[in-house]
């Protein structure tokens, strides 16, 4: 989970989200944990809501948010 505030912008989010989602592969090689990572699962249903950058990703990945 990675947390910001509304004052990141929303570019910058999204190019985060974009880059972990879609790098997957390379990341689980230098961090293994990501390995075990769904991307289909990056947004869960949460009390926090979610940063209009990554809502954009999100939507324009397929990713459904809240389940």
């Amino acid at each position: 989970m990675l947390l910001t505030n509304s004052g990141v912008s929303e570019q910058l989010v999204y190019d985060i989200v974009r880059a972990i989602a879609e790098n997957k592969e390379t990341l689980g090689e230098v961090f293994g944990a990501f390995n075990r990572m769904e991307v289909s699962d990056m947004a869960p249903a949460n009390l926090m809501p979610y940063h209009p950058g990554a809502l954009r990703y999100y939507a324009e990945a397929g990713i459904t948010v809240g389940e």
